[in-house]
């Protein structure tokens, strides 16, 4: 039985000599099953960890080998992962993305595994249920939406694939009652800053100054 492959990684190749005299010097390499492929990075004899460029060689090759599809397929034959992955890249720039980033690391961590014609309404319940927060559930599987149709819009597959959400949650906006105002603004105009005795044998003690920080606020109503 074949031993699994561990996949890409760098490896220091030691140093070769003939007839005592050195031909190829130490070098990190990137292995990858039966493919070695050079970072250009030199390893001296006593380095154990790669340098930063040959990670970054590494980095580098990972990305350009599990580069997404983009290319028209079957439904049954894409992985969610790839259509996340896409989109997350499509959007915009990285700095306008970290809400949506989360969003999609949380639903990599539940759709990667799967191919794209498993997305239906019970794969889309069980996700919620595991997700626990309906609302954030909701939100994340209307990115999900997004995603899909971003990946049927550039016309990437064939099929039909809709997400089933979750109902939405109430408002959980309100007004206060009269007794809530009167007691926020009464807790307020009364509030005194404490501080903590920093000296002498009362270090460590609470100590109620006269500053009213809160005041202010009263001063709103």
């Amino acid at each position: 039985m074949p031993r699994p492959s561990k996949g890409a990684r760098l490896y220091k190749r030691k140093a070769r000599y003939t007839d005592g005299k050195l031909v190829h010097h130490a070098v990190w390499i990137i292995k990858d099953g039966h493919r070695h492929i050079a970072t250009g990075c030199v390893a001296s004899t006593s380095e154990k960890k790669p340098p930063v460029k040959a990670e970054q060689a590494l980095a580098d090759y990972i990305a350009r080998k599990y580069q997404p599809e983009r290319r028209r397929q079957d439904i049954e034959d894409i992985d969610c992962a790839d259509v996340l992955s896409i989109y997350l890249t499509d959007i915009g720039e990285p700095g306008d993305q970290f809400e949506i980033e989360a969003r999609i690391e949380r639903l990599n961590d539940f759709w990667g595994s799967k191919k794209l014609s498993e997305v239906n309404a019970q794969t889309c319940s069980v996700y919620v249920k595991q997700r626990g927060n309906r609302g954030g559930a909701r939100r994340d599987l209307e990115t999900f939406r997004a995603a899909i149709n971003h990946h049927a819009k550039e016309g990437f597959h064939r099929g039909v694939v809709r997400i089933s959400l979750p109902p939405k949650g109430e408002a959980r906006d309100r007004w206060l009652t009269r007794n809530e105002a009167a007691a926020l603004i009464w807790h307020c105009w009364r509030h005194r800053e404490k501080q903590t005795i920093h000296s002498g044998t009362s270090k460590g003690d609470p100590v109620t100054t006269s500053r009213r920080p809160l005041r202010h606020i009263a001063r709103l109503f």
